[in-house]
């Protein structure tokens, strides 16, 4: 028979490794993008190679720079919603198994249940609260940092048609 259900049951992590690795390249590119296409920071020469970059090179690698953003907002929108879809399974499993739990609730079980806060404290501050922050946490997690990728790609495209 399973537990009781607990908030621990969706307070995990939402994302896979591998969803968080891509995240983590994702957030790299586009901070890079956004110094570039915003702050304006294209290298003109690279030193440690000698190389000089002309006009036409730094915008080839602002082409490039976005090509990257686009292509890992893209991996991680696939990646990350398919990881929100198995949290949001989580969270429904969750959501099932208490109103299972209360169902089969007995009045031994309340008064067992009014003993432990009267000895312990209560606790529903934790269950009330939960679903607030697995939504922020899935929030920052899932869905800024298509965004910020998003935002990258299309300045860094802007950024390589105006110069």
């Amino acid at each position: 028979m399973p537990s009781d259900p607990t908030p621990a049951d969706y307070l995990v992590d939402p994302l896979t490794p591998e969803s968080r690795k891509t995240r983590r390249d994702l957030l790299l590119a586009s901070s890079v993008g956004l110094l570039v296409a915003w702050g304006g920071l294209v290298p003109t020469k690279i030193s440690a190679l000698g190389i000089d970059l002309s006009l036409g090179a730094q915008k080839g690698l602002t082409w490039a720079l976005a090509i990257v953003a686009l292509y890992l907002t893209a991996a991680f929108t696939c990646y990350g919603f398919s990881d929100f879809f198995n949290w949001r399974l989580r969270l429904q499993t969750y959501r099932e198994r208490v109103v299972s739990y209360t169902e089969t609730f007995t009045e031994d079980d309340e008064h067992h249940e009014n003993e432990m806060v009267y000895r312990i404290g209560n606790i529903s501050w934790l269950y009330n609260r939960a679903g607030y922050l697995a939504w922020a946490r899935v929030i920052v997690d899932i869905f800024v940092p298509p965004a910020l990728g998003f935002t990258a790609s299309v300045s860094l495209c802007f950024k390589a048609l105006c110069t």
